[in-house]
């Protein structure tokens, strides 16, 4: 007598019927639509064995019924289906994927707007909150609460904006505050021909743990700040390197 061999795909085949049974299960458990798929089954058991029987009859009925069964099913257990396609949707890994494609998407906006802030000669001070909160340097400034977009921040930072001065907060995928004052750094190593809008990058990031993007409308170029360091005149894939490892807690 021969073993059952197992392949890797046959493991893997179980697992996911074990997985789809138990939210099947999950999702009818405690419902009057879990009692209706009981009789589902049933009635399934009654087909497979009229095909084992060979019940040539009774093969005919369940063949009409057949056509007509899984509109049938739709229709009755519309609201149970519903819910299990939100439930699948709330899964670590789905969220998971979402979450890394939402990132993405924000750093490629930044990306954008630095270099058109830059291209556009205006400048401008984009401070990325981290874990821990501005509150000390938000109270007086304007709260906005926009999606982040290149057409904001080349809005914002317009020379003709009456909120151009100052930075803007960015908490999450949103802008949270414009026309905010940041504090200066006091630092002595800091170049001599640097303005305030570089000190005020490098001073925020001294005392908290934000990411600030800083375009100098002068110099025409891009920089940035963190942990109380500046980089000066990056590339848009040093930028664009530099935000994935901040987003993913690496620097």
């Amino acid at each position: 007598m021969d073993f059952i061999k197992l392949r890797f795909v046959d493991l893997i085949d179980i697992l996911f019927f074990v997985l789809f049974s138990y939210l099947i299960i999950r999702l009818f458990r405690g419902t009057r639509a879990g009692f209706m798929l009981f009789g589902i089954f049933f009635f399934i058991t009654l087909i497979a064995i009229s095909f084992l029987l060979d019940l040539t009859g009774t093969k005919m009925f369940f063949s009409g019924l057949k056509k007509i069964g899984l509109v049938a099913f739709i229709i009755i257990f519309q609201p149970e289906i519903r819910k299990f396609l939100t439930n699948i949707g709330r899964l670590p890994l789905v969220k998971i994927l979402e979450e890394g494609e939402k990132i993405e998407n924000m750093i490629n906006i930044l990306v954008k707007s630095a270099f058109s802030l830059r291209d556009r000669g205006y400048g401008a001070i984009i401070v990325i909150q981290g874990k821990m909160g501005l509150d000390d340097y938000t109270d007086k400034a304007l709260f906005l609460d926009a999606q982040v977009s290149e057409p904001l921040f080349i809005a914002i930072f317009n020379p003709a904006s009456p909120i151009h001065d100052g930075a803007c907060v960015v908490k999450g995928d949103r802008v949270k505050y414009v026309r905010c004052i940041l504090p200066l750094s006091d630092s002595h190593q800091i170049d001599a021909s640097l303005g305030t809008r570089h000190r005020a990058s490098i001073g925020i990031t001294e005392i908290s743990d934000s990411f600030v993007i800083v375009v100098s409308e002068e110099k025409r170029e891009v920089s940035f700040a963190y942990q109380g360091k500046l980089i000066r005149k990056v590339t848009k894939d040093t930028l664009r390197r530099n935000l994935e490892l901040f987003f993913k807690g690496r620097i």
